[in-house]
């Protein structure tokens, strides 16, 4: 992000004007974003000053060697976001970086490593069944944790939508829920959009009536719908986003525990299983269900198909299987 910058006097009338457009640069990128650019730069700085290299103004031998130091170490997609950081970051001093040899070494990288990236595990029907088993009871623990992963899962909300849920979010229509859902990941702007949530077929697993139930329990009548419970007290806080992930992975040690698996073989299931779980889990079990394209989209907010497709996890390959239909 460069800011506009003239040199002119203090009083001179374009001067507020230049003020209000480097206000705007500045929320450019959402606040997530700017964190983990400022981290990226940090994470490229340190390294440089650790072997006694240039940073800035650095040079392009420097930037190859780092991308191949963590080439096999860190996720394509974050290497990639570093490398991008660090090359705005000579732009924004007006320094020009020759990109031939960083471009050459990137594609190597490429090509040895690969560019998939393995996503959390989807949390499918099954599992979800599971653990609303485990949470039926009355404690007060339970009924919010039975509500954060069931409109969680239904509403196919990302972690940090879901705990930025206020009470003023939600309406209960004669059909269910409806949930404004004021900004997201991919509507920074804050156009917002409605989601509905349905009465669910089975107590165990209804959204809807899981959610009432948290509201009356806990008596939330304004702000964060969602928060933490500290001995049995209900803070005024908000949940974090780290605790859903905590919340589904101790359910899920309870499940796999009944079913009398080993300690090494539980922590190999529930590796893994994250709060992104409750979306991914969503989407491969509606397309699962041959739920439409574009009604899937409509719940998880994704503009187009090729980016809702990177979410159709493996079960899908199998439900869907030409090789399977063929009399093998």
């Amino acid at each position: 992000m460069v800011p506009i910058e003239l040199t002119i006097v203090s009083d001179h009338p374009i001067h507020a004007l230049i003020e209000t457009a480097n206000s705007y640069i500045e929320v450019a990128h959402a606040p997530n974003t700017k964190r983990a650019y400022v981290k990226d730069w940090h994470h490229f700085e340190t390294w440089c000053q650790s072997k006694g290299l240039p940073y800035l103004p650095s040079n392009p031998e420097v930037i190859a060697l780092y991308l191949s130091d963590f080439s096999d170490k860190l996720k394509h997609s974050t290497l990639k976001r570093k490398m991008q950081v660090i090359l705005k970051a000579h732009k924004s001093i007006q320094h020009a970086i020759d990109r031939q040899l960083i471009d050459k070494v990137w594609q190597g990288i490429k090509r040895t490593h690969g560019t998939h990236e393995q996503g959390k595990k989807p949390l499918c029907l099954t599992e979800l069944k599971a653990m609303m088993k485990i949470l039926n009871s009355e404690s007060i623990k339970h009924i919010r944790d039975r509500a954060l992963i069931l409109i969680g899962f239904s509403g196919a909300f990302r972690r940090s939508e879901l705990v930025s849920l206020n009470f003023e979010d939600i309406l209960f229509v004669e059909e269910g829920i409806m949930i404004h859902l004021t900004k997201s990941k991919t509507d920074q702007f804050g156009q917002g959009r409605n989601i509905g949530i349905p009465y669910g077929s089975s107590l165990l697993t209804c959204p809807v009536r899981a959610l009432k139930k948290w509201l009356a329990v806990s008596e939330i009548v304004e702000g964060a719908i969602f928060r933490p419970v500290v001995y049995k007290r209900i803070q005024s806080t908000r949940l974090s986003t780290n605790a859903i992930a905590e919340i589904i992975k101790k359910t899920l040690t309870k499940v796999f525990s009944e079913q009398g698996l080993s300690k090494e073989e539980i922590i190999a299931k529930v590796e893994g299983f994250a709060g992104h779980s409750l979306r991914a889990g969503f989407v491969t079990s509606a397309a699962k269900a041959s739920v439409p394209d574009y009604l899937i989209m409509r719940q998880t907010g994704h503009k187009n198909a090729k980016t809702l497709a990177k979410y159709i996890r493996l079960g899908d390959v199998f439900e869907k299987n030409a090789a399977a239909e063929i009399g093998l």
